[in-house]
């Protein structure tokens, strides 16, 4: 529990601009939804924003048993 407290608030110091940072230098606007899949299109780097804050939220809230 101690451990997940403190990635959490670690990742919570994160602003929207350097998250949006990381994931443009990381150039994810490239990468196809479906590895693989030239129809699945390419996700935005909003999109993969937008999961990393869900994902981040999942952390922030659970508890370890």
């Amino acid at each position: 529990e101690a451990g997940r407290r403190f990635l959490a608030g670690l990742l919570m110091q994160l602003s929207d601009r350097q998250i949006e940072d990381l994931f443009e230098a990381a150039r994810v606007q490239l990468r196809l939804r479906t590895p693989g899949h030239v129809d699945s299109g390419f996700a935005t780097t909003a999109e993969w924003v937008d999961a990393f804050k869900a994902k981040r939220q999942q952390i922030v809230e659970r508890r370890c048993g």
